[in-house]
């Protein structure tokens, strides 16, 4: 009800060979993940971002200030599609290296 196109995940570290089904059939010009506020959260939606970001250029992953828990409580508490916007625009996409070594090197 903020204005934007969204996909809620059921758990942390549920359904995201779907997520990245859906992305890759989609996809659309940018993915944001908006990722819990505890340990488990974030590595779970760095770990999506990173997957994601194999098959789509713009990948975010954000998360909701020092705080609060989640994307709910985070809209709870007053924020509006202008401060999910700005946090998105402050965050750089998701980027990956890949490195080659030379056999016998």
């Amino acid at each position: 009800d903020l204005g934007f196109t969204a996909v809620g995940k059921p758990g942390a570290g549920n359904a995201d060979a779907m997520a990245i089904a859906l992305v890759t059939n989609l996809r659309p010009r940018s993915v944001v993940i908006v990722g819990d506020n505890d340990e488990t959260g974030r590595k779970k939606a760095w770990s999506l971002g990173m997957s994601l970001a194999s098959r789509q250029p713009d990948v975010r992953v954000i998360f909701p200030p020092a705080g609060v828990k989640d994307a709910r409580e985070w809209k709870k508490r007053g924020a509006d599609s202008a401060v999910v916007e700005a946090v998105i625009a402050a965050t750089c996409p998701v980027t990956f290296g890949v490195t080659s070594t030379r056999k016998g090197a």
